[in-house]
């Protein structure tokens, strides 16, 4: 995956299109986030529910391309669509915004994405979206 590619992936994930998002995914895609490895389908069916309770917004602060490998650091902005009392991260009320400092880290294949590992610094609460 070029650079020029994986920007687009990031446009597509910011869109909270996940059609447009899957299409930069390999079928047998493994997510890795809070200790939880999901493979394939679950991995497919985590994403998918995790953008229908929150609209999530990656602001990349540093992207390195080295092959077959990306890493970015990112400002993540996530604002939940309904109240969220269970997420890994933390509760979250309906129209709360946090903004977390992430760290991911890719593995492609051509132009597909294969692994994602994602870890993050807590969170810090901003005002609501109006």
């Amino acid at each position: 995956m070029t650079r020029d590619e994986f920007l687009r992936y990031i446009d597509d994930y910011n869109s909270l299109d996940t059609e447009r998002l899957f299409r930069h995914y390999d079928p047998n895609l493994t997510f890795a986030s809070f200790g939880i490895n999901r493979v394939g389908p679950e991995a497919f069916g985590f994403l998918k529910g995790l953008h229908q309770v929150v609209a999530d917004e990656l602001k990349p602060v540093s992207i390195l391309v080295d092959g077959d490998r990306i890493a970015m650091e990112a400002e993540d902005t996530i604002t939940a669509l309904m109240d969220l009392p269970d997420l890994p991260a933390g509760a979250m009320r309906k129209g709360e915004r946090s903004q977390v400092r992430m760290f991911a880290f890719y593995e492609t294949r051509g132009p597909l994405i294969t692994h994602v590992r994602v870890a993050g610094w807590p969170g810090v609460s901003l005002p609501a979206a109006s």
